[in-house]
């Protein structure tokens, strides 16, 4: 009786346990999938990255301009201050050089050999003869033979695959390597414009004025302007031939291309067929290309340019064009006067003096002038893999929003989660770059600059940074840059390798003490942009494992056809350039605001709205879309701002934080869509 009694208790107990198991889990669901108690508060980030952020964007804001009218103009400014003509990308680079100068300045003792490097920059001017005997003797051994003599019987081609490959100074295009798999890829990218030259176009020079600065130049050469046989009209045509057909390509949408090295004489037919290989293999030592060997191309414009300027000018000609734009670039550097090249008060020359010679140094040692205040900022493991979660965040995302994709079949959406899974992401430098002797090892190999003239030094470190593009910490140490020749954000189809600047972990991307909406607008939206691309119109042509093979259903009957063609309505840019699509912009903000709606939820869900300092007039989701913004202001004519309105204008959580009345410009009545069950999303 007592034992049956006992038994009882014990099952009582056991029901009452599993009720109140019960309990605690319906309470726990409850807390997960429902909202906050309406008793939510409003809270301010009042943290010094907070403050800094919400100086800078509310001194760039023009409160002239309507934001439902045009966002970009209402948050860039109106760009009538001199101060705000840069890019923000502009002035970014510009922050990372400054850091750098401080740190080389610190360095009194120059045992960086970095600080050596950069301070036979700096006096330069020392060792005049030197210099320009060297940089002579630099342009004859490319063949780069004017103004002293005339051009040789060498292919233009050529002398910019010499120049690419292993001296990393064509004007033109870039060429570097990916790894993929079992095998190396030449990557034939667009390679950025340098600050002398957005300098010299956004200030022009008169006819008088140009005559007077060849004059210089050619004084400096010891070149006899009569014996030249080319007028300085002649010469301003070819540069302006050449940078026209460079700039054609370098602000567009890239379109990416892949094929054998030896069909790439298709894509260039004015050429002789088997050049680009022949002239590879002569001037690489590194790898060992063969016709069966993958190119990728940045962007199919890039041949299409070179034709046309093959086409155009004869191969003397261009060559003469290719001669002067390489003297205007380096000339003032190995002739230590700033004012050689560019114009200004003495406070503004030495300022671009100070900033090109830290990008030559850059240009052959990588981050070593950046060495001890990065390893602050990123030397404790801890503080990487906190950059590194917060991309798998935004990743995981993409997977959740792929999943909830009624339109598309599993077959599908198992090979985007492939694709998302096995994509690599990079944002840092390889880890033995924060450990301090293996950095020193790996930089010995560097010999010392000190005491030498700024063309050894220059001639030395080009000698052996050739060298040293097949070593294993050649792509994660050697050449990593605070921004990549390949931009602030890109993404290679082929290798499925998602890049981001290492520059863009700092303002305004990315501050490690901000709000959520500081962070996914920032550097979310960035990484969005980019990982949306794996499953793009060309995303969808190759496979996780780097395959062709077609893996969404895209004739136009198709929902994937109809969403990709839907007119984003953009802005029509200037005669050539390519006008904006669906993607990358529209699904990367999708995706990036999905990330910042779900963090909100996880991290604040006691708070009905967060401020920030200076920027109190403003919510936390309009926050988010001026973070956005402000990341891609730009004043070019190419895209009159659309990275930043045409995204937005589709986009209906814009419209509802800004109040934006139907059919305003920046509330489209029919809006396009990737990343949601609906065809088209009305107003």
């Amino acid at each position: 009786m007592a034992q049956t009694r006992y038994r009882g208790q014990v099952l009582t107990l056991l029901i009452a346990i599993s009720i109140l198991l019960l309990l605690l889990s319906m309470a726990l669901a409850w807390y997960i999938f429902y909202p906050a108690p309406p008793n939510k508060q409003v809270a301010a980030c009042l943290t010094v990255d907070c403050r800094n952020f919400g100086k800078e964007i509310s001194a760039a804001i023009n409160h002239d301009a309507d934001p439902c009218e045009d966002f970009h103009s209402f948050v860039c400014g109106a760009w009538d201050d001199p101060k705000r003509q840069e890019t923000t990308e502009a002035r970014m680079m510009n922050a990372a050089v400054e850091l750098a100068l401080k740190e080389i300045e610190a360095d009194k003792a120059q045992l960086s050999k970095a600080t050596q490097f950069y301070h036979s920059c700096i006096r330069a001017n020392l060792h005049k003869k030197e210099n320009l005997k060297a940089f002579a003797e630099l342009r004859r051994s490319v063949g780069l033979f004017w103004p002293e003599q005339r051009p040789r019987n060498i292919h233009p081609l050529d002398v910019m695959i010499n120049l690419a490959v292993n001296w990393d100074m064509n004007f033109f295009f870039d060429l570097s390597t990916v790894v993929m798999r079992n095998s190396t890829a030449l990557l034939i990218s667009r390679g950025p414009l340098d600050n002398g030259w957005d300098l010299s176009m956004r200030k022009g020079r008169s006819a008088e004025q140009y005559q007077i600065y060849l004059k210089k130049h050619l004084e400096i050469l010891g070149v006899n302007e009569a014996d030249m046989n080319t007028s300085a009209g002649e010469l301003l045509s070819l540069e302006t031939a050449i940078l026209d057909a460079k700039l054609g390509f370098l602000y567009d949408p890239p379109v990416q291309e892949w094929f054998r090295l030896g069909a790439i004489g298709m894509k260039t037919p004015g050429l002789p067929a088997n050049l680009w290989l022949s002239s590879l293999v002569k001037h690489d030592r590194q790898f060992n290309w063969m016709a069966e060997s993958t190119v990728i191309i940045e962007d199919v414009k890039i041949l299409e340019n070179l034709e046309k300027l093959l086409k155009s000018l004869s191969h003397d000609k261009l060559i003469i064009g290719l001669s002067w734009i390489f003297i205007q670039t380096h000339l003032w550097a190995v002739y230590g006067e700033p004012s050689v090249r560019f114009q200004g008060m003495s406070d503004d020359l030495a300022k671009l003096k100070r900033h090109g010679c830290v990008a030559y140094v850059e240009s052959r040692l990588g981050l070593l002038s950046l060495r001890k205040t990065l390893n602050e900022r990123f030397g404790l493991a801890a503080n990487r893999l906190h950059i590194s979660s917060f991309l798998h965040r935004v990743n995981e995302n993409a997977k959740r929003l792929i999943n909830d994709l009624t339109w598309m079949d599993e077959k599908s959406k198992r090979t985007a989660f492939l694709k998302l899974d096995r994509m690599t992401r990079v944002i840092l430098p390889g880890s033995r770059f924060f450990h301090r002797e293996q950095t020193e090892e790996l930089y010995s190999v560097f010999p010392d600059m000190a005491g030498k003239t700024f063309m050894e030094n220059l001639l030395n470190a080009s000698k052996v940074y050739r060298e040293l593009r097949s070593h294993d910490h050649f792509m994660d140490v050697y050449s990593f840059r605070m921004f990549s020749r390949l931009g602030r954000e890109s993404y290679l189809y082929l290798p499925n390798l998602l890049n981001l600047a290492f520059g863009n972990l700092d303002a305004p991307v990315f501050y490690n003490n901000a709000t959520l909406a500081i962070r996914y607008g920032g550097l979310g939206s960035f990484a969005a942009r980019q990982m949306v691309k794996a499953f793009d119109e060309l995303g969808v042509t190759v496979d996780e494992m780097g395959n062709s093979i077609l893996w969404v259903r895209n004739d136009p009957s198709t929902v994937y056809s109809g969403k990709i063609h839907c007119d984003v309505h953009a802005h029509s840019g200037s005669p050539g350039s390519r006008p904006l699509r669906l993607f990358p912009f529209i699904p990367g903000l999708e995706l990036a605001f999905q990330g910042y709606l779900s963090a909100v939820a996880r991290d604040y869900r006691a708070l009905e709205d967060l401020k920030v300092a200076h920027l109190e007039g403003f919510t936390d989701e309009q926050i988010f879309f001026l973070t956005y913004c402000y990341t891609m202001c730009a004043k070019r004519r190419q895209t009159g701002g659309d990275e930043c309105n045409v995204p937005l204008k589709n986009f209906p959580p814009f419209a509802a934080a800004f109040k934006c009345a139907v059919n305003s410009p920046m509330n489209l009545a029919k809006k396009c869509t990737f990343l949601s069950n609906q065809s088209l999303i009305n107003a």
